[in-house]
């Protein structure tokens, strides 16, 4: 099973998602079916997030959209940069601070939606 990493939140009666490397109009069968047994059947909202073909960054920005969903800010207006180095930095300062961003973009796409 290859190792994939994405964000998920909770609104209301809707689940968000964060995935960096996956089609936003799509969910693996393997992503589905977690979601599923975590969230139950609910609409889904895939955001337009930051985008990665190299999964060996995948970990790093799940982290960066959870800390971007904790701190109120939309992930899908957001472009990171220097994750590894920021990440080790706030676990040696014990704090959670939002990531470095190369730059705030305006949404690019609109979210898709899915049902489980």
């Amino acid at each position: 099973m290859k190792k994939h990493w994405y964000t998920s939140r909770q609104v209301g009666s809707q689940v968000q998602i964060a995935d960096s490397t996956a089609p936003e109009d799509s969910l693996s069968e393997e992503s589905t079916a977690q979601l599923r047994s975590l969230y139950g059947n609910v609409a889904v909202e895939v955001l337009p997030v930051e985008q990665h073909q190299y999964n060996k960054d995948d970990a790093l920005l799940a982290l960066a959209f959870a800390t971007s969903f904790l701190l109120n800010q939309d992930p899908s207006c957001l472009q990171f940069y220097g994750m590894q180095s920021h990440i080790q930095s706030g676990l040696e300062a014990r704090q959670m601070i939002p990531f470095p961003l190369k730059k705030k973009r305006g949404k690019i796409a609109k979210s898709h939606y899915i049902t489980l």
